[in-house]
């Protein structure tokens, strides 16, 4: 099957911008698309697992305000030099020490990969947690089936989840996956169906999920968990 007829018959393409971007760009372009479909003016994000902030600059001209989490405080410390009009801290996964529904954007930039797949789950949930019911989480992550992704990848060891693995890890977490973006290439394309093998064309993929309630446990874990 030709790809245009896959874009047909698997997907329907959401109205918004289609800038002609790739790389770092793309995904900026992405998020600020997707900010600009959903009518979301000026949000509060969080950026799980910031690293040193190298995208905020460009993140932060899309939102009223921008947290950056990350575990190294060295790296904290480089992105407070570098972007003073952000806010930042440092956490111990899988616990989010920030209250619940404090953000309207939660995204995660390829750095799911980076925890361990036992804490994975309780990650996501603490995500859909500090989420509004009624806003967005966003993970991005290298495809481990393309072929360009490969050396890298397997330089960083196992852990690297396909899309669909992934869209199936969101649904067993308090999240509800909606929407998925493909971040390659002179045009972007959103789709709101289940990923099939389009989605094995794409390098990197942009996801955006919606939380679901939080329940009394999950608050009751957190709670433990930072008491210990």
């Amino acid at each position: 099957m030709q790809v245009a007829e896959l874009l047909r018959t698997q997907s329907r393409p959401i109205p918004g911008p289609k800038p002609d971007v790739t790389s770092r760009p793309a995904l900026i372009a992405a998020v600020a698309a997707h900010l600009h479909s959903e009518d979301m003016a000026e949000p509060f994000a969080l950026d799980l697992g910031c690293g040193t902030g190298k995208l905020h600059r460009y993140l932060r001209a899309h939102m009223r305000g921008l947290h950056g989490l990350d575990r190294s405080p060295t790296a904290i410390e480089i992105a407070r030099s570098s972007n003073p009009n952000c806010s930042y801290s440092c956490y111990v996964e899988p616990i989010i020490p920030l209250r619940t529904g404090q953000f309207d954007v939660t995204l995660s930039i390829k750095s799911l990969c980076q925890i361990a797949l036992p804490e994975r789950k309780a990650m996501l949930r603490e995500m859909a947690r500090v989420t509004r019911p009624d806003g967005w989480v966003g993970i991005v992550l290298s495809n481990p089936l393309h072929p360009l992704n490969w050396p890298r990848l397997q330089a960083r060891g196992q852990g690297h989840p396909t899309l669909p693995a992934l869209w199936h890890l969101l649904s067993q977490s308090r999240l509800s996956p909606k929407i998925w973006v493909p971040l390659h290439g002179r045009r972007q394309s959103r789709f709101r169906t289940e990923p099939g093998l389009l989605a094995q064309m794409a390098s990197d993929v942009l996801v955006w999920a919606k939380p679901l309630r939080v329940s009394a446990t999950d608050r009751t874990v957190r709670a433990q968990a930072l008491q210990n």
